[in-house]
């Protein structure tokens, strides 16, 4: 085994031998193996696949806070994905887009290339950074958990945002809050992630 590269399960568990580290290129098991530790069970998915679009929005979004954290925002891309009110690609949900008379405005803020994260969206591979690293392998585990996984652990929430990053910190985005239900998810501070979905 490569050890540039990085295995998992199809619940998104990491079962090489170095765990925390980033991958080059990252292995899901396939549909016919069940061998752990064998290479040829596995098929590469690359950053630019649909698992690869939300293991980088997940990373953007949630790379600094818990695998809670981060298998919710991959709930929330996933449940968009299947909602009729977004695009039904992951690429296209990740880098959905309004033009509004300020400008652009991106869905997820991580996305923009003004925003100070959005290297993590458009090149995640690029850090050297150890705990980047970690980051980064953390989302990919996160996402293919939530890409297989039957049920999210979200509930339907189409809708997110975070408190703490808000500018002015703790303002709202605009959003008609009456139309929306907001869910608390264990593990999750409010303070770092608020979900809502559609009443």
């Amino acid at each position: 085994m490569n050890y540039d590269n990085y295995y998992y399960d199809r619940d998104g568990s990491q079962i090489d031998y170095i765990k925390n580290d980033q991958p080059d290129r990252f292995f899901v098991l396939d549909d016919n193996g069940d061998t752990k530790y064998n290479e040829k069970n596995y098929s590469e998915v690359g950053t630019a696949s649909e698992i690869g679009h939300l293991a980088r929005i997940t990373y953007a979004e949630a790379g600094g806070e818990n695998q809670t954290s981060k298998e919710a925002v991959a709930d929330v891309v996933r449940n968009r994905v299947e909602s009729s009110r977004f695009p039904n690609t992951y690429k296209d949900v990740a880098e959905q887009k309004t033009n509004t008379k300020c400008g652009i405005v991106y869905q997820f803020s991580s996305v923009d290339y003004y925003d100070k994260s959005s290297w993590r969206y458009s090149n995640p591979l690029s850090t050297k950074n150890q705990s980047e690293r970690t980051a980064f392998a953390n989302s990919v585990s996160a996402a293919i958990k939530i890409f297989y996984g039957e049920n999210g652990i979200t509930n339907g929430a189409l809708l997110y945002y975070s408190p703490k990053s808000m500018v002015p910190t703790n303002s709202k985005p605009g959003w008609n809050f009456n139309l929306l239900q907001e869910l608390t998810i264990p593990d999750i501070s409010t303070n770092n992630f608020k979900f809502y979905k559609y009443k």
